[in-house]
């Protein structure tokens, strides 16, 4: 088992694996070999062999966490094995501030990352509202517009149930041109918000994956709000007496 210390990063952009840096320690520079990078989310601290470090920093046989792997990964496991080992270092004088089992940290980026998906998820959904109104209230004076075209339409004998399919198979073809128009767009867009999103909150870019599945998902939404937001409209046209219809002007 390797034994690792902790040196606290102001900075590590830039540096590539088996590469070299230099790292200021008790106010002198130090040459470092760079055997790999690992980015973890607010954390500024690289990992080093123990009695190295402690010697140039003049703690030796000093340390400031202690990493545990237990054979058993489930969480009760690990909470039983960090509570033994924290009773253990105090019987022996060590004092403990905390302990954090992996599913502990895991469950918090967990909440931290729900919490940001929701807050898309309702981004996305306003814009959504905004649109299934605007194609209503769109079909709706489509409806106005052709009042004497529907009502020669029920004259020749066109029946309700026609009348009404065209109206939503209108409005329907209008929102999956948009889903079309949509989808190049929001992977430029997404990467946009990849990068201001990871540097408000991770001081690096977010990782980008194109989700098919989530395409999929999207044109199910667009398809089920386009046909909500023709049924009234398609319900007023077919309302719609012969009479009505012809004397409209």
């Amino acid at each position: 088992m390797v034994v690792l210390s902790n040196v606290l990063l102001d900075e590590l952009a830039g540096v590539k694996v088996d590469g070299r840096m230099t790292l200021e320690v008790n106010g002198r520079g130090k040459q470092w070999l760079v055997a790999g990078v690992m980015f973890n989310p607010f954390d500024k601290f690289g990992y080093a062999n123990f009695h190295y470090v402690s010697n140039i920093r003049g703690t030796s046989g000093m340390a400031s966490a202690l990493y545990v792997r237990t054979e058993q990964n489930d969480g009760q496991s690990q909470a039983r094995m960090a509570a033994i080992l924290e009773e253990r270092l105090k019987e022996s004088g060590i004092e403990v501030n905390s302990s954090m089992t992996m599913e502990t940290q895991a469950s918090f980026w967990a909440n931290q990352f729900d919490f940001m998906v929701v807050f898309l998820m309702s981004m996305a959904a306003m814009p959504a509202l905004i649109g299934a109104l605007g194609l209503a209230g769109m079909m709706s004076l489509n409806v106005m517009e052709r009042t004497r075209e529907i009502g020669i339409m029920r004259a020749i004998g066109a029946s309700t149930r026609t009348i009404g399919s065209i109206i939503i198979t209108e409005g329907l073809a209008i929102g999956i041109i948009s889903w079309i128009l949509a989808v190049p767009l929001s992977v430029p867009i997404s990467l946009l918000f990849d990068n201001m999103l990871g540097n408000a909150f991770f001081n690096q870019p977010l990782d980008f994956v194109f989700s098919p599945v989530g395409v999929l998902i999207w044109l199910i939404v667009v398809v089920i709000v386009s046909v909500i937001a023709s049924v009234l409209p398609a319900f007023r046209a077919i309302r719609m007496s012969v009479q009505e219809t012809l004397s409209y002007k």
